[in-house]
């Protein structure tokens, strides 16, 4: 590897990142082969966020009789609609009934900078080490304030860490997710062995290189990946599962997948912005969890354009569509 993990993400905050990369050091054994999809599901009833994963049986293709009517071309038709408009130049997303498996996407390869959405597998090697030894939460670090790793940050932090402060690495992980707050990413990066997460690198199963820190990016379909292990619980277990997506269900950002559904329903996100100096470009994305009353299902957007405000409100309007979509249709589990 060319570039270290600490030296790639320093330099995705001084430009106004806010980047951690990587996930899967393996499904464990009742997972799916990473892109089967002539497959069953057996969960796990009685957990909140998650729907833990407790068999996977290869059979006959079963995904046509559990597909949603198709609504695709409504997706297609809005974006294009929004792009011709001006609000966007590229939109990309990805959706997957979680219950059903039922799934589309629409330019799901194109790359995009995933940015603090990358935040995610920092979370995820801390509730890794916490497995093995639950102290680990209650470490605390300190603050100094020398540095300022939010000030590039378009959308800024609702709370962020106080100068000379002391943190638990669990308050460190809930701020680094919930307000997207770079100091707390920070110090939780600077205190967390380098193999770990470059381990995490290597075996992540995505067309991502850090070592390509300037240019390096990620499609939609392969960052979906993220948020499934972490439904399914088939890479930490149920219960640091279980915090992860609770911790993500208390993000701030109301702008986009939160706004497009009503209000009490339950989503579980994570957004990313990045700031194209030279171009003047900008990227926001947006992946989510969303607790529908007729089963969960994973929505994931980015978008390019040069207007955050314009680019959230297309999140928003997909993610509105998604939602009424969903709650006219009848539903089928997966078997």
């Amino acid at each position: 590897m060319a570039r270290s993990w600490k030296s790639y993400l320093a330099l995705f905050a001084l430009v106004g990142g806010g980047f951690a990369a990587g996930l899967a050091l393996g499904y464990r054994i009742f997972a799916c082969p990473p892109g089967t999809r002539q497959h069953s599901h057996t969960h796990m009833a009685g957990y909140r966020f998650t729907s833990p994963l407790l068999d996977c049986e290869i059979v006959a293709d079963r995904t046509a009789g559990s597909e949603l009517q198709p609504f695709r071309y409504k997706v297609s038709e809005l974006i294009a609609r929004r792009t011709e408009a001006g609000d966007a130049d590229h939109v990309a997303m990805y959706f997957r009934h979680l219950e059903s498996g039922a799934s589309f996407n629409i330019d799901a390869q194109e790359k995009f900078i995933p940015a603090s959405l990358l935040k995610i597998p920092v979370m995820i090697a801390w509730l890794k080490r916490a497995e093995r030894d639950q102290t680990v939460l209650g470490r605390t670090f300190r603050y100094d304030g020398a540095t300022d790793w939010s000030a590039p940050q378009a959308i800024k932090p609702r709370k962020t860490l106080t100068p000379h402060a002391s943190y638990t690495v669990d308050d460190l992980i809930f701020r680094m997710i919930a307000y997207s707050d770079n100091n707390a990413w920070r110090l939780l990066l600077d205190n967390i062995d380098t193999r770990e997460l470059d381990a995490i690198v290597a075996d992540l199963n995505v067309d991502f290189d850090p070592s390509q820190a300037a240019t390096d990016s990620m499609s939609v379909k392969a960052y979906s990946s993220f948020y499934r292990v972490l439904y399914n619980a088939t890479y930490l277990n149920r219960e640091m599962s279980e915090k992860a997506l609770r911790y993500l269900s208390s993000v701030d950002f109301r702008d986009g997948i939160l706004g497009g559904v009503p209000a009490g329903v339950t989503v579980a996100s994570k957004f990313g912005e990045k700031t194209l100096e030279e171009s003047g470009i900008r990227e926001l994305h947006e992946f989510g969890i969303v607790y529908h009353p007729r089963g969960a299902y994973l929505l994931g957007i980015m978008t390019k354009g040069h207007d955050f405000a314009r680019l959230a409100s297309v999140i928003r309007e997909i993610s509105r569509v998604v939602y009424s979509e969903v709650s006219s249709q009848r539903v089928m589990r997966a078997e």
